[in-house]
Parts: C-alpha cells; sequence; structure tokens
C-alpha cells in the first residue's frame, strides 16, 4: 500500500525538479492535472469500484458510509481508506461489482 502512496508523490517531485531547472513554475493547477494523471497510472481500487458500478464520487462516499471527502482523497490519491469499517463496505461493493481488490486490501 505504501507503493501506491509513493508513486504520485515521486512523479510529482521529480516533475517539480525538472521544472526548476528548466525554469519553469507549476502551478498548482497543473499540479493537480498531475496528480490526477499520476493517480490513472495505478492501482487504484476505489476508482475501480466506482467506475465498475458506474456511481459518482458522491454515491460511491454514501455506499461506503464515508464522507465525501474522504472517498474523493481515496480515489485522488490512489489509496485505500483507513477505517475498517470503510474497506468492509469497500470489499462487499467490489464483490457486487465483480473487481477484485483482495491483492491490495488487507484483512
Amino acid at each position: 500500500m505504501s507503493l501506491i502512496l509513493k508513486v504520485p508523490t515521486t512523479i510529482e517531485n521529480g516533475l517539480r525538479l525538472a521544472a526548476t531547472r528548466a525554469g519553469v513554475s507549476l502551478d498548482a493547477l497543473a499540479l493537480d492535472a498531475l496528480r490526477e494523471r499520476a493517480a490513472q497510472s495505478v492501482n487504484n481500487p476505489v476508482k475501480d469500484v466506482r467506475k465498475a458500478l458506474d456511481l459518482t464520487q458522491r454515491e460511491m462516499a454514501d455506499k461506503l458510509q464515508c464522507s465525501f471527502t474522504t472517498a474523493r482523497r481515496c480515489e485522488y490519491e490512489a489509496r485505500l481508506p483507513q477505517t475498517a469499517a470503510v474497506v468492509s463496505n469497500l470489499k462487499k461493493l467490489a464483490k457486487q461489482a465483480g473487481v477484485s481488490i483482495e491483492s491490495e486490501v488487507t484483512p
């Protein structure tokens, strides 16, 4: 799980360094777009389940029984929720959607 968290940060740090060397500044909007692109390139169980069930982020938060912000951060940062109840709900939704997430989720 820690690898999933490090990938977007590593990419962002590399881009910041490259931009600094090139004398170019990266604004917050550009960094958000880069983070989103990086998150798409890593395994993202929350997003995979949400897309398979054709849910919005807000609907996914309701089904996970967590805040919209928590669900969004899990998807945006490509990480798993930290609360056992939310992980349990994610497993149930994954099973319902036919999406395998067992390799990313520890019991």
